[in-house]
């Protein structure tokens, strides 16, 4: 799961208006999960999860099991 913290601020003084608001925002991901059994006792487990951020590319986060 990818966190992402942001925060927004509103200025208008002419209104009397000073607001700012911080938030912390869980976004799921996309992911594959894949296990070979290469010996009957022994297993390799691997995990990817990925999201697309447009035109800025892709975060992934692979896990190795």
């Amino acid at each position: 799961m990818l966190v992402v913290n942001g925060n927004v601020q509103l200025k208008a003084p002419s209104l009397a208006i000073d607001q700012k608001e911080d938030k912390t925002v869980p976004i799921p991901m996309i992911g594959l999960i894949g296990r070979v059994y290469p010996i009957r006792w022994v297993n390799l487990t691997a995990k990817a999860s990925g999201l697309s951020l447009g035109s800025y590319g892709y975060a992934l986060m692979p896990k190795p099991a």
